[in-house]
């Protein structure tokens, strides 16, 4: 839909295309090879899940790199229309360049690019068995022999230095990170409570759930390709242009095949793209380059830089995870949950003493004690026999590491209404611990050990409570003496 209308508003591209649908057919075609791998990939990679075998994601990346490097340059240049560049002098001029290089190619293949009126040419493939060099009509029928040439030799460059390689693990990189890192990511935002309460809010829209599933993922692929993978396409271009410095020791014919690429596209000498530097800037560069070495020298040492610093920091992002306090995360974004929907049981107006409880053990366990003593007393004042909420209350003033709330003597009294009401191992466990923080360790150990008694599920715990009050007696007694 976009190039229809691109076609629809644009002067110039229904000048150069007078043809709408064959415009559209032939950039949809262009575009199309991307999709396979994932298309491969994707299939085969529901069949492993399916069928759950271990390792299923090794599995699937293996595939996506078998599929981009052995299925993928086949399928594009049929899908492209691409023919084999019959026998002639210039096909053999081409042979003989190659074999000079040292490069082998599964063909030489002539591109029609019906409908683009592109003039360039391009390496398909990694692997010499499945590489192709493409060549357009345009290029072959206004360059001379030496352009040619020139312009061989900047895609060879492209295969010598292995910058379709470089494309897999630039593509690979971004895969592995974002599977890395998406769960921690995703965790750490949840501990934003309005990250949290806007993810709520928008669970009941099925636009913006939709939005939030797709959008990071969107918005993340689009910055990463335009800008880390586009400055490495241009640099790689600019590499392979500084190629011809080692073939002709002058750029002045791969200057002239520019030069004619830039006149035939319809004048785009001045314009840059995300991947490709203008014309005018390569030119410019070659000439630089011409003139004082050390520019080129500069430049392969900043680019080797580079392309070591990302493999370093996509190393350490790799391993991020594995330092990232993801279970801290976790229970913060728990906790957030938990508010939010405690906030919302509130306002609901369900004023139950059950209600008030749970929020004061919540609260409890998270060691809030001005929320848990306020939660326990409003379930107390609802129904003030309740004897969870005596306990729990009790427990807080006994074990409080808090001097405000640290009050043992209001602990003891809760604790043995509690008893009256129900006798259980949990309540006879605060008493026994209201007694021991208010001195009274023997009646503690007597208490605990009635506890025991009762055959609690939690046995340990309540057996090394017991052995902590009779260390406490043991050690009450010698400092006695």
């Amino acid at each position: 839909m976009g190039w229809s209308v691109g076609w629809r508003v644009s002067r110039e591209i229904r000048k150069l295309f007078p043809d709408q649908n064959k415009f559209v057919l032939e950039k949809s075609r262009l575009v199309l090879p991307v999709l396979v791998p994932y298309l491969f990939a994707g299939i085969i990679g529901d069949i492993f899940r399916a069928t759950n075998l271990p390792y299923s994601e090794f599995f699937f990346t293996g595939i996506f790199i078998v599929s981009m490097v052995i299925i993928l340059p086949p399928v594009t240049y049929r899908l492209w229309s691409c023919v084999p560049l019959p026998p002639s002098p210039l096909r053999q001029e081409i042979e003989d360049f190659l074999r000079k290089k040292g490069q082998r190619v599964k063909e030489i293949l002539l591109w029609p690019a019906e409908g683009l009126g592109v003039c360039t040419a391009a390496v398909l493939g990694i692997v010499p068995q499945f590489r192709y060099i493409l060549l357009t009509p345009c290029l072959l029928n206004y360059l001379s022999v030496p352009e040619i040439r020139a312009v061989l030799s900047h895609e060879m460059e492209h295969i010598k230095r292995r910058h379709m390689l470089w494309y897999i693990v630039l593509l690979l990189a971004y895969i592995s990170i974002l599977y890395r890192l998406i769960d921690p990511l995703w965790v750490w935002l949840l501990t934003k409570k309005g990250v949290l309460e806007l993810f709520l809010k928008a669970q009941d829209d099925s636009i913006m759930v939709g939005l939030f599933s797709v959008l990071p993922f969107a918005l993340s692929f689009l910055l990463y390709f335009r800008f880390i993978v586009g400055f490495f396409m241009r640099n790689f271009e600019r590499e392979a242009d500084a190629s011809i410095f080692e073939t002709d020791n002058n750029p002045i014919h791969l200057i002239n095949a520019l030069e004619k690429v830039a006149y035939l596209a319809g004048g785009i000498r001045n314009q840059p793209n995300w991947h490709h530097y203008s014309i005018r800037e390569r030119v410019d560069f070659l000439v630089a380059a011409y003139e004082d070495r050390k520019i080129l020298l500069n430049f392969k040492k900043r680019l080797f830089k580079i392309k070591t610093a990302f493999v370093i920091i996509s190393i350490l992002l790799l391993a991020l995870p594995s330092v990232l306090p993801k279970d801290v995360w976790e229970t913060k974004a728990k906790e957030n949950l938990a508010t939010i929907y405690i906030e919302q049981l509130l306002k609901r107006g369900k004023n139950s003493p059950e209600l008030y409880l749970e929020l004061g053990n919540f609260f409890l366990e998270k060691k809030d004690y001005e929320k848990a003593e306020r939660f326990l007393k409003k379930a107390l004042k609802l129904s003030p026999n309740l004897p969870e909420a005596l306990n729990n209350l009790a427990w807080l003033y006994a074990t409080s590491n808090d001097p405000r709330f640290f009050r043992p003597k209001d602990a003891l009294e809760l604790a043995k209404r509690a008893l009256k009401l129900k006798e259980a191992p949990y309540i006879l466990d605060t008493l026994a611990e209201a007694y021991f923080k208010n001195g009274n360790i023997k009646e503690a150990i007597l208490l605990e050990k009635q506890a025991i008694g009762m055959k609690p599920e939690k046995k340990d715990y309540y057996e090394g409570q017991l052995q902590r009050f009779r260390d406490a007696l043991v050690k009450s007694q010698m400092n006695s003496h």
